[in-house]
């Protein structure tokens, strides 16, 4: 049924923080059986979009842009808002694999299709996104492109929708984001703004995904260490990464 893979799904995010990846793997298995034995095509594409997202963040770009592209295949049959959220998760996975022509007609219908959104005829399951989620999206792929002028703007949008400005977790990815395109900027002293918030909020979740961004926020900064404020921020940010390795955190 949708409730039980979403269920599975939402339950799945949870081990996928708390880095629990033999549950994550297990319940993203258990969401696919049953969204197969559903006739909900944007459940189907739902499934696909997050197996290729974590297949992502395991260092399996090929298997995540072969699933994204999956579920891509179905946006024509879901409605705007389900299909902007599909076509930026597949934008995302052609990012990671530096397809920059894939990434750019991705993120540009992704980006079309929820400026479309204004029915509020989406699936039960879209109530937890929005705009600002596509928007969070398109920022990561020009991220990972090393675009830094598009990251910043991306991020930006993000940062000023209802979601990203309500709740501290959404936030923290999208500062995490923004703190790296001010670096490809070569903008130090934007760059290191968001981090004590960013480090504050990693600290106080315990999120393994969070920390993650929080790694990924030390290595863009590296280049500009030799700053003093760079240094402070690298610290700050190092500083939960060495806690949660001291705690033997799995």
């Amino acid at each position: 049924s949708m409730v039980g893979t979403a269920f599975a799904l939402r339950v799945s995010s949870m081990a996928w923080d708390g880095d629990d990846d033999a549950l994550c793997r297990r319940l993203l298995a258990d969401a696919a059986s049953m969204a197969c034995r559903g006739d909900d095509v944007s459940v189907t594409a739902w499934v696909l979009a997050r197996r290729g997202e974590y297949e992502l963040a395991r260092g399996r770009p090929d298997r995540a842009v072969a699933l994204t592209e999956g579920a891509a295949g179905m946006v024509r049959r879901l409605s705007p808002g389900c299909g902007a959220f599909i076509l930026a998760k597949h934008a995302l996975a052609c990012s990671s694999i530096g397809d920059r022509h894939a990434t750019f007609r991705m993120v540009g219908q992704a980006l079309d299709a929820a400026a479309r959104d204004e029915t509020g005829a989406e699936p039960s399951w879209m109530g937890v996104y929005g705009v600002g989620h596509v928007r969070h999206d398109a920022a990561r792929c020009y991220a990972n492109l090393g675009l830094g002028p598009q990251t910043v703007s991306a991020v930006e949008e993000a940062l000023a929708t209802g979601t990203r400005r309500r709740y501290t977790r959404p936030r923290a990815f999208s500062l995490g984001i923004q703190v790296i395109g001010h670096a490809y900027c070569g903008d130090v002293e934007r760059a290191c703004a968001p981090v004590g918030e960013l480090v504050d909020t990693a600290e106080r979740l315990r999120s393994g995904r969070l920390r993650t961004r929080v790694a990924e926020v030390v290595r863009a900064l590296e280049p500009y260490r030799a700053e003093a404020v760079v240094r402070e921020a690298m610290t700050a940010a190092s500083a939960v990464l060495d806690d949660h390795r001291r705690q033997g955190i799995r």
